[in-house]
């Protein structure tokens, strides 16, 4: 039994040790401009290419679409939208996840407000604004472990040319870090409640398995 307990106790480390290289960041949201309501708490996790295990994603633009995610808002016939398409290489499972772009480096026309001054959307297939298209596990706003998401961004622009998807730099809007060619926008998201019990559990669990070799 004592053996069964430590080899949980280790997996439950190996799949949630990434958090503690954890990219945390704070935001606040102005809504004034919104389609859909941006709500969100003040800290939440950044994700990103080359980020730590814990916020690991891969991306890449798939090309122009003619889909326009938020009829609501103007689509320009000049200015194309991108398909951006990323796969959750975290270990952690995302109940919500929203799209910042870099700013004032990046521009489009579905957002739902600002975050960090940026100009921002959630992603999602619900509401007036809906940029989420595929979700290669199941079809339930959430980013599983290993899951595929493309989205649209409406109108996308960035004054240096850089790629809808390039997610590469720390920091959330106008404080987005680093230099021009690493960043044009950022994923953000918050873990989906099932992922923090199982972290919770797992750290409960190797603290009690300390304190039995204490006794």
């Amino acid at each position: 039994m004592k053996s069964l307990i430590i080899i949980f106790a280790a997996a439950l480390i190996l799949a949630f040790g990434g958090t503690a290289q954890a990219v945390v960041t704070y935001v606040t949201v102005d809504d004034t401009a919104s389609q859909d309501v941006l709500k969100l708490p003040e800290m939440v996790d950044e994700l990103g290419n080359g980020f730590p295990p814990g916020e690991l994603i891969m991306s890449y633009d798939k090309g122009p679409t003619q889909y326009r995610p938020c009829l609501q808002n103007e689509d320009s016939t000049a200015i194309p939208n991108i398909v951006v398409s990323m796969t959750n290489m975290t270990g952690l499972n995302w109940a919500d996840v929203w799209y910042v772009a870099d700013a004032p480096d990046t521009g489009l026309t579905n957002d739902d407000g600002f975050i960090n001054g940026g100009l921002a959307f959630k992603i999602d297939s619900v509401g007036l604004n809906k940029p989420l298209i595929m979700e290669s596990i199941a079809y339930n706003d959430i980013f599983e472990v290993g899951e595929t998401w493309e989205f649209v961004i409406q109108d996308y622009t960035n004054i240096f040319g850089l790629p809808a998807s390039a997610f590469g730099s720390i920091g959330v809007g106008v404080v987005s870090g680093g230099e021009p060619i690493m960043s044009s926008g950022s994923i953000i998201a918050i873990p989906a409640p099932g992922a923090i019990l199982l972290g919770s559990l797992g750290i409960g669990l190797v603290g009690w398995l300390r304190r039995r070799r204490t006794l």
